[in-house]
């Protein structure tokens, strides 16, 4: 009947388009027409169902349109079971340019009605016959167009066949082919509010337009292309679960994604934000909520685990993602190979309950990210991941996952050159900032709440390989991983914990690396001429229990913390320098982002204030480190200009004469000592042992331990085995630093340094080779400089403005704020070759100090020169307080800060050494430094010959000297006997009293063996009686000599024994260590007869102040104390004085251990001027001279007189001492 009716308008076009001679041959045309397939498709195009289709739908479908359906009839061999087939009939449907256009997601969702879905499974009889009408369909989709306002998917081929395998429980299985699978961005070509192919007579087909899709769709360009879907998926019936999935199969052709800066740009509008208020009511919600949630998300889960597939497999072969942005000129690929995926389900019973487990397993074959020609950044050769995950049945116990990754032949390229464009690109993005109200807090969640999935990950790899590039894409260093695992879960009620650990690290600069590989035909050995080597690398990363504090009363902390078992490093001069031109290179890069990020941030105002999350305690930890650089010195024949500096007064000043007398330039030659084109090798080690760094956020506090570090510097040979010689310069044990915030106002930060035992050690070689780097690398940097483009963004004008605009209110403030530095040793000797020859020593006992800026006191300090001790106090503080007299010169300025220092002393020991060539230390010394400034100023030469001596003043020190004033209980200073006199001189007198009672007691028995005297109680008036003598309780005769020689024999011994135990009673002094060797360290005498001449003072008070005029004003008092000097215009080299007011109680001149002092004074007091000025004469411009003014008083009486500028005494008279001066070579002054 409706085959019959009149062919209706709609179907003219389609009437044309099959007597159209280019569309169809002659014979498809006659059987349209005579009923084969037009019979069959006309009756459904004419059905009310596709005519409501081709119509404008209502819901998120806007319209439908159809090229062509064709419907057919065929055969298919289903298998029954094992080895039974039959054949079914099979309605096969095809279907031809289908195009879908979708509504905006808005309009769908306000059309869109909701539908109620009937609650139940549906039984096996429903099943069944499911199961047996679906298996005859099949449906084949050519030409399927999907357009949403955003998107196009394009289909060229989809063919969707079921079938049924037989069985006692039958399963459906549906296959479902894509071929291939385009998706366009953006809006479509035809517009959304008229339906497509729609004119003013009607609808019409198009098909005609699918030309036009198959080249859109072989287009490259497409955002995402899959050239083909296999997917199979098996459905089965169960009891209790009803419809479930048995095995899903999907298996992908190649896959390519195509991105752009558009695609990835976010727009968010305003509605999105909420308000203040929205943003309460919204977290109190959530706060609420929150629980309720996390227990629906479990339950939702357990009821779902049936619905997941009991095995599922897909893979992948290739995935290739490409992103370009078209403002910067950027291209990056990435690929990922062999992509497999399998999963299978099956029931597990554990102490937990019930659950459902998933055993999933990932695999990659290859993974290479942002790819460019043939390098890739991060490239991965294999990767597998196996995943167990617990679905439990009852909603109470949570979801438990366990991933194990392992990753395999890792390699990481850092291309500057290609990271930079990403760089700028994330620093030119615009962030808006939302202004957030400090009362709306974050809902932290509590570690008593349940936890929807408990997870553990562990990630393993066994060997890495990093190489970092320079912005040109040239290698510069490489670095190896032997082994890394990384472990991390959540099972705790703290939170997340990672563990990772790192086997041997060795790092290498990339050229000597390539070498190694070259000299090495099986590889390059673990640690062989690596820059860095660290043996085990342990971080621990997650919540710890820490003690509350008043701010955060919480006690679990976020904490990192990382272990080193052992680190090497290994420099050299060729290494520092690739060091140094990367980091001046990344400096430039940083710089250049900082200030691109600066300026897309300037106009979002200042930053918010931190939110005190993430990482709140590090903790680091070092077993044991060295440092070693090996290094080449060496050093030209050369000559160098040496001027002279001198100091004629007020008249001429400071003169810098650079010529001789005869006219000739005055100039110094250097020599090297190891031969001219010859360098000395050495090398600088420094040893670490268990150091440890602890950085506490919430207490603003680091604290830095170190058991020992030490560092030694050693000289090599030739053959670069043996070394010639080897100096400890620093030795340092059981150090602490600790610095943290002040919790006063006035104190910005408080610090404190501890040590148990500090050596230090100077050289002149060391020096100088220190110095060789440091002008190496000056060098090296100025090039480095030269080369770069200047900085034209002016980001050093920017920070010179900032301090320009700081308030003078700002600045005052932080004036206010100091710091407090303690300090706490217990054992410091410093030690240096000051000279040829010279041995300096300065050791301190214990150094003490609550704040380092106001006082320092020290124990048991002393100062020595060859082994020889020149100074030694007990105890002695070093304080400085602010000024209290008031200059004219300091009105002047008031931005400078006049310090007074005062320096107090229990007991001071000043001593001359016996023979100790004090003049030539002194010249020694002058000659080393000399000889130093010398030698770095023709280095310095060398290496910077356009160099010239810069012009600007130096600024003007903001601390000006006031007074030095010492404050010493007991002070003595002396001269040192000779040992071998003062030895001989205490034996002699114990000598000579034990001879003086010997020749006593020998006298008295000579006198009684001649008979001359009569024991005591004899009785003179009997002659008769025999003399006898009674010694020691024995009776001895005193007419036998035999006795009589015993008794003097007995004498003789006990005389012997007292002057021995005399000698053993004596209290020995070490002396000052001038006599440590040679023929005078035997002899040692007493502590009495340590000093030829000594002056003890008690009670003294000495303060020294600047004379006015500085230097000009010190020779114009020598030349009113000297006259020649002044008539003859003498030049001075050396100029020391200053004003001296002396104040003692007690003052004592003793010549040896005498009874009686050469000179005793109570109450003395002492004012004048002390200068020490050192001349230069034209006949001794080459050794020079010395002279030595003093100028000054002793006063017994406590009122001294001034009269005339001249201090005198309580005698009346000046007591002035003049020196000369000595021509020829130098020798001992004259005072």
């Amino acid at each position: 009947m409706l085959a019959a009716s009149p062919c209706p308008p709609q179907f003219r076009a389609f009437h044309e388009l099959i007597d159209h001679p280019s569309l169809l041959p002659p014979g498809d045309r006659s059987s349209l027409r005579n009923g084969g397939l037009l019979r069959r498709q006309v009756p459904l195009w004419l059905s009310p169902p596709l005519d409501r289709a081709l119509a404008p739908l209502h819901g998120p479908i806007e319209s439908v349109s159809v090229g062509e359906i064709k419907v057919s009839l065929r055969q298919s061999l289903v298998k029954l079971g094992a080895g039974f087939l039959s054949r079914d009939p099979k309605l096969q449907i095809l279907i031809c340019d289908l195009e879908i256009i979708m509504r905006s997601s808005s309009t769908s969702k306000q059309k869109a009605k909701k539908s109620k879905r009937s609650k139940g499974s549906s039984g096996r009889g429903k099943w069944m016959v499911v199961a047996n009408v679906a298996r005859f369909l099949s449906v084949s989709i050519t030409d399927l167009a999907v357009k949403t306002p955003k998107a196009t998917v394009e289909v060229k081929e989809l063919s969707v066949d079921i079938s049924k395998e037989g069985g006692s429980k039958p399963n459906v299985i549906v296959k479902l082919q894509i071929l291939p699978i385009i998706i366009h961005l953006g809006e479509p070509r035809l517009s959304c509010d008229q339906p497509p192919g729609f004119d003013n007579e009607g609808y019409h087909f198009s098909n005609l337009t699918s030309s036009a899709l198959l080249e859109r769709s072989s287009a490259s360009s497409a955002p995402f292309i899959c050239e083909e879907l296999h997917l199979s998926c098996e459905f089965g019936h169960d009891r209790e679960a009803g419809i479930c999935i048995k095995n899903v199969e999907i298996q992908c052709g190649e896959v390519t994604v195509n991105l752009n800066e558009t695609m990835l740009s976010k727009s968010k509008s305003s509605s999105t934000v909420p308000s203040q208020t929205d943003t309460v009511h919204i977290v109190d919600s959530v706060a609420a909520k929150k629980p309720n949630k996390k227990e629906a998300a479990v339950a939702a889960l357990a009821k779902k685990a049936p619905m997941i597939p009991e095995q599922v497999s897909f893979s992948l072969p290739k995935l290739d993602v490409k992103f370009v942005h078209r403002e910067h000129n950027l291209s990056l690929e990435n690929r990922i190979m062999g992509i497999q995926l399998r999963c299978t389900k099956s029931r597990s019973t554990e102490d937990l309950g019930e659950s459902t487990r998933l055993d999933v397993q990932m695999d990659f074959s290859e993974i290479h990210l942002l790819r460019e020609s043939s390098t890739s950044v991060l490239e991965i050769l294999k990767v597998d991941i196996l995943s167990l995950v617990y679905l439990p049945i009852e909603p109470t116990s949570p979801v438990r996952a366990e991933v194990d990754i392992k990753l395999g032949g890792t390699q990481c390229k850092v291309l500057l050159g290609r990271l930079k464009p990403l760089l700028d690109i994330q620093s030119s993005k615009k962030k808006k900032m939302v202004l957030r109200d400090g009362s709306a807090t974050s809902v932290k969640s509590s570690p008593s709440e349940p936890k929807i999935i408990m997870w553990t990950c562990t990630v393993s790899a066994p060997e890495m390989t990093i190489v970092l590039y320079s912005i040109t894409n040239v290698p510069l260093y490489h670095g190896c991983s032997q082994s890394s695992h990384l472990f991390a879960n959540n099972v705790s009620n703290t939170g997340t914990a990672v563990h990772m650990e790192l086997g041997e690290l060795n790092l290498y600069v990339e050229d000597e690396y390539q070498e190694c590989l070259k000299e090495n035909l099986f590889g390059v050995e673990a640690n062989s001429g690596a820059l860095m080597n660290v043996a085990k690398v342990s971080l621990d990363w997650g919540k710890k229990e820490v003690e509350p504090t008043e701010a955060d009363a919480s006690r679990s902390k976020l904490a990192l913390s990382v272990d080193v078992t052992g680190m090497g490093v290994s420099f050299s001069f060729k290494r520092v320098e690739t060091l140094v031109s990367t980091a001046l290179s990344f400096k430039a890069l940083l710089k250049s982002l900082a200030a691109s990020k600066k300026k897309s941030t300037e106009s979002h105002g200042p930053r918010p204030p931190s939110s005190g999350k993430g990482t709140r305690l590090i903790k680091f930890n070092l077993e044991r480190c060295s440092v070693c650089f090996c290094g080449e010195a060496g050093l030209e024949t050369s000559t160098i200009a040496d001027p002279k500096r001198m100091n004629y007064g007020s008249h001429s000043g400071r003169i810098v004469f650079s010529e001789c007398p005869d006219g000739t330039p005055r100039t110094a030659t250097i020599m090297s000592t190891v031969g001219d084109g010859k360098n000395l090798k050495y090398s600088v080690c420094l040893d670490i042992f268990h150091f440890s760094v602890c950085l506490n956020k919430d207490k603003q506090s680091t604290q830095m331990e170190l058991e020992r570090a030490r560092t030694v510097y050693e000289e090599l040979l030739e053959d670069n085995q043996s070394s010639c010689a080897k100096v400890t310069l620093l030795d340092m044990q059981n150090s602490k630093f600790v610095r943290r915030a002040g919790g006063h106002k006035e104190i910005s930060v408080c610090s404190l340094f501890s040590a148990t035992d500090i050596a230090v050690r100077w050289e002149p070689d060391v020096h100088l080779a220190l110095v060789d780097i440091g002008l190496r690398v000056k060098s090296l940097m100025q090039k480095q400089k030269l080369q770069q483009p200047e900085d034209v963004s002016g980001a050093g004008n920017i920070d010179k403005s900032k301090e320009v605009s700081m308030e003078p209110g700002q600045s005052a403030k932080s004036k206010k704020k100091e710091s407090i530095f303690a300090v706490d040793i217990e054992m410091l000797t410093i030690s240096a070759e000051a000279g040829d020859g010279v041995e300096a020593l300065v050791q301190v006992h214990s150094i003490f100090s609550e704040n380092a800026r106001i006082g320092v006191l020290l124990e048991g300090l002393m100062l020595s020169f060859n082994g020889a001790r020149i100074f030694k106090s007990s105890r002695m503080q070093v304080s400085r307080i602010p000024s209290v007299s008031t200059d004219s010169s300091d009105a002047k300025s008031p931005g400078v800060t006049t310090w007074d220092w005062v320096i107090q002393g229990l007991d001071v020991h000043i001593c001359m050494p016996f023979r100790l060539e004090l003049r030539a230390i002194d010249d020694a010394v002058e000659d080393m430094l000399r000889a130093l400034k010398l030698i770095v100023a023709a280095k310095t030469k060398l290496l910077f010959p356009s160099k010239t001596e810069s012009s600007k003043p130096k600024k003007p020190s903001s601390v000006k000297l006031g007074c030095v004033k010492f404050c010493i209980r007991k002070l003595t200073a002396d001269i040192e006997e000779e040992p071998i006199q003062g030895w001989l001189d205490e034996r002699y007198r114990l000598m000579k009293n034990e001879a003086c009672e010997l020749a006593v007691r020998s006298k008295y028995l000579d006198e009684l063996a001649k008979g001359n005297l009569r024991p005591r109680g004899a009785d003179v008036s009997d002659g008769s009686l025999e003399r006898k003598l009674s010694f020691d309780g024995l009776e001895i005769d005193a007419q036998d000599p035999s006795s009589i020689r015993k008794i003097e024999e007995e004498l003789y011994r006990r005389s012997f024994r007292s002057y021995f135990q005399a000698c053993q009673n004596l209290k020995l002094s070490e002396g000052s260590g001038a006599c440590r060797t040679g023929f005078q360290a035997g002899f040692k005498f007493s502590a009495s007869r340590t000093s030829l001449f000594s002056i003890s003072a008690t009670e003294l008070d000495l303060t020294l102040t600047s004379i006015e005029g500085g230097d000009t004003g010190k020779i114009e008092v020598l030349k009113k104390l000297d006259p020649v000097c002044g008539e003859n215009n003498i030049p001075f080299a050396r100029l020391y004085g200053s004003n001296l007011l002396l104040r003692t109680g007690s003052l004592t001149v003793q010549i040896r251990d005498y009874t009686y002092p050469l000179l005793s004074a109570t109450l003395g007091r002492c004012e004048g001027r002390l200068i020490m000025a050192q001349q230069l004469f034209w006949s001794t411009v080459r050794f020079g001279g010395v002279m030595v003014t003093l100028v000054g008083y002793v006063s017994p009486s406590p009122l001294p007189v001034r009269a005339n500028g001249t201090f005198h005494g309580g005698c009346g008279a000046p007591l002035v001492s003049r020196g000369g001066c000595y021509d020829g070579l130098p020798s001992r002054p004259f005072i």
